[in-house]
């Protein structure tokens, strides 16, 4: 079974938010288009939440978060505000899911496989963390794992480590899709059917950014 989340770039009043609406998608919308900024690139500073875009989505309405990880590192860097604020961010709204921190290894940002290591390990540590926070906040049941790899078995890795995650039942997100070729040893359909054979039977994904060119797939 395939459900698709449509993603959406804020959650402002406007044509998108009401065709999306409209169709009773699911929706996915990044921390990053709920966030406040003050000033202009390259002085441009993080303010917080607009809190306000969430009063926008009805009751009941399925709604995803994700942490923003691929944007904040192309863009800024890095993430310009910590697991904390983001953890507070997920608490604001029933969120049906909020995605872990994650660190992102698409080629735009790790160049090598020393980076690719060491992003799949920050990675790693940011799932625990930000589990950690969630339960302190109460809001564990939400929390959705993400792999990261830039090929199969560094997704088995992620799941290696954080194997009290992987549970039947459990959405797992699986990240550094959206820029992926469909067919070949790295391709979206290898990482998926790598992941099929290694997870528990019952564990959903989301593949973060997969194209409606995939689902024929």
């Amino acid at each position: 079974m395939i459900d698709i989340a449509l993603g959406l770039p804020h959650l402002r009043q406007g044509p998108l938010l009401r065709r999306a609406l409209t169709l009773k998608a699911t929706i996915l919308v990044s921390a990053n288009g709920l966030s406040r900024w003050k000033g202009q690139t390259p002085d441009r500073r993080w303010m917080g939440w607009d809190y306000a875009q969430l009063r926008n989505i009805p009751e009941g309405r399925s709604l995803i978060l994700d942490c923003g990880g691929f944007t904040s590192h192309v863009a800024y860097g890095g993430f310009p505000w910590t697991i904390d604020r983001y953890v507070s961010l997920a608490a604001a709204h029933p969120f049906m899911l909020f995605a872990s921190f994650d660190y992102p290894v698409e080629s735009e940002i790790a160049h090598d496989r020393a980076s690719i290591d060491e992003r799949l390990a920050r990675t790693i540590g940011a799932n625990r963390e930000t589990r950690r926070r969630a339960a302190d906040a109460g809001i564990s049941g939400r929390f959705m794992p993400v792999l990261q790899g830039r090929i199969p078995s560094d997704y088995e890795r992620c799941a290696d480590a954080l194997a009290w995650s992987m549970v039947p039942g459990a959405t797992i997100g699986v990240g550094s899709m959206c820029r992926r070729d469909i067919k070949g040893p790295e391709g979206l359909i290898a990482v998926v059917e790598h992941l099929d054979r290694i997870l528990p039977v019952g564990v959903r994904l989301h593949c973060f950014g997969a194209k409606g060119s995939a689902l024929p797939y």
